[in-house]
């Protein structure tokens, strides 16, 4: 029988085979969370116990009182006498209420052991071949998931040399993802730890460890589970990242305040990467699928409406009820457009003094692919880049690759990512795919990129691929609403397209691209006359 440990190979906490320094002191924290684990009362199997701290049965010690002195001075010889009495009938169990600190390394030099710990593996791989696919076999099922978890929380606040960050955030991927996996990234450089609250997946919660040694994560139905968790944490900083995709939104800002612990210096934190908090509408469409401006307290569009689980209507009036009582309690209000801000504070112009504007900047960096200049030859490449679904342009993409197929010498049409199968795309329209952010460049350069174009019909919050777009140099069009038309303003290569929520935005397109090829630099004024003819 072992216990978890800070260094324990398949019994290590929180990363499997990864150890880790404790500080004086922490030990007693994490044996106290451990013993407040329920354990089963069938204990976990393991293919071997691990000698620095490996209690045994006197049954089967007095059936083989000794190791193998052919091992020397260390390492292998509880393997071999594990293996031998589980060949005899015995069982090896980790007891998970137990935490034990390992000082690793301090019997032999670091040369020493290296040594010792090779010859020990190949004797093992000898007499036992199987042996180390049993090993693999054990930490890819990991038994122990949720008591090393649950210690993986508890060991992450006590390295912490802050408040602990717990995000809320979805399971869909997509630019608030990246810019959360870049902000955890950046704190597990430093070798500190941070924790993922995931929703939208086939169980309620996900809940996940990062630190320097790798992600630990387990699901659950239970709130009250994942609370104990957190339970012995000196302080959080519980922060919503994106919702979107939950079963039940409506109730995650009570969720989120709820999380907050009574003696603890917890802060609540929000990052307007949609506008869930807003809207059940997170992209604010109607349900036409229209923006038609900020979401105003008693919009009657029934997009603006939700259901719960159980069937009940929440109304607009309750949504923002629920929203604006969790930014009540936030500290700080991240947006990353000034279009952001205009439509928080259109919902809750209370929170006006905690709003940040902090846009971001780790943006892919990728090399000038043309000069500053909007006109371009003619014929050509006009390139979309990302996953594209509704409120990201699809249908308009569609529309306009049709209009551009029956125009003699018109550019070529790719999407550099992946469209929503709901929409038929057609033959003009090729797709290539999932890609890397650090390819962008390449592929530019392989399909003959002559120009870009941001179809999106929604007020992003953050548009990572329109900056992306406009690093190239190349000419990028976009519709003038939100972070996108924020950015295609600011930039001397963006064409900021007029919106109207009710035109045909793929000729809205086409105009400004007729221009183009005929030799000018597209006139705003008369894009939309020329769409409308």
């Amino acid at each position: 029988m072992t216990p978890l440990s800070n260094d324990a190979e398949i019994f290590s906490v929180p990363m499997t085979c990864d150890a880790v320094r404790l500080p004086p002191g922490m030990v007693d924290g994490l044996d106290a969370v451990a013993q407040g684990l329920s354990v089963p009362g069938h204990l976990p199997s393991a293919p071997t116990g691990v000698g620095f701290c490996m209690a045994i049965n006197a049954r089967w010690f007095g059936k083989l009182p000794r190791f193998d002195a052919e091992f020397g001075r260390g390492y292998g010889e509880e393997v071999d006498w594990c293996q031998k009495t589980r060949k005899a009938g015995a069982r090896h169990v980790c007891l998970p209420n137990l935490f034990v600190e390992h000082a690793g390394g301090q019997s032999f030099g670091g040369e020493a052991k290296q040594a010792l710990v090779l010859r020990a593996n190949a004797m093992i791989a000898r007499r036992y071949p199987v042996y180390d696919l049993e090993v693999q076999a054990f930490i890819g099922r990991d038994p122990l998931r949720t008591p090393r978890l649950a210690l993986a929380v508890a060991l992450a606040g006590g390295l912490s040399l802050d408040a602990l960050p717990l995000y809320l955030a979805h399971s869909m991927g997509g630019g608030a993802d990246h810019a959360l996996d870049d902000e955890v990234a950046a704190r597990t450089a430093q070798g500190q730890y941070a924790l993922i609250l995931r929703v939208g997946g086939l169980h309620r919660w996900q809940l996940e460890v990062h630190g320097p040694g790798g992600v630990l994560a387990g699901v659950t139905g239970d709130l009250a589970l994942i609370r104990r968790m957190l339970a012995p944490l000196p302080a959080l900083r519980i922060i919503y990242s994106c919702g979107v995709g939950d079963r039940d939104p409506v109730a995650l800002p009570d969720l989120m305040l709820s999380l907050r612990r009574a003696g603890h210096p917890d802060q609540l934190e929000a990052r307007v990467h949609d506008y869930f908090m807003i809207s059940p509408s997170y992209c604010l469409l109607d349900s036409d699928g229209a923006y038609r401006g900020p979401v105003m307290p008693g919009d009657p569009d029934l997009a603006h409406c939700a259901r719960r689980p159980d069937g009940a209507e929440v109304p607009l009036s309750d949504w923002h009820r629920a929203w604006g009582a969790f930014l009540a309690g936030c500290t700080e209000i991240t947006v990353f457009s000034q279009s952001s801000r205009d439509h928080v504070l259109a919902s809750y112009p209370d929170v006006a003094d905690r709003v940040v504007y902090r846009p971001h900047t780790a943006v892919t960096r990728i090399g000038r692919l043309a000069g500053p200049g909007l006109v371009a030859p003619r014929g050509g490449t006009l390139a979309v880049l990302g996953n594209l679904n509704r409120q990201k342009g699809a249908g308009v993409l569609c529309a306009l690759a049709q209009r551009l197929a029956a125009q003699p010498g018109a550019p070529r049409v790719v999407l550099i990512g992946n469209m929503d199968t709901a929409f038929s795309r057609p033959p003009s329209l090729r797709l290539h795919g999932s890609y890397r952010r650090e390819d962008i460049g390449r592929l530019a350069g392989d399909y003959g990129v002559s120009a870009w174009l941001v179809p999106s019909i929604w007020p992003e919050t953050f548009s990572f691929v329109t900056h992306e777009m406009l690093a190239t140099g190349l000419p990028v069009y976009g519709f003038d609403i939100g972070a996108q038309g924020e950015a295609l303003r600011r930039a001397p290569n963006g064409i900021a397209l007029p919106f109207d929520p009710d035109a045909d935005h793929a000729a809205v397109i086409f105009a400004a691209l007729t221009q183009r090829r005929g030799g000018r630099v597209p006139d705003i004024a008369s894009i939309t006359e020329q769409a409308a003819q």
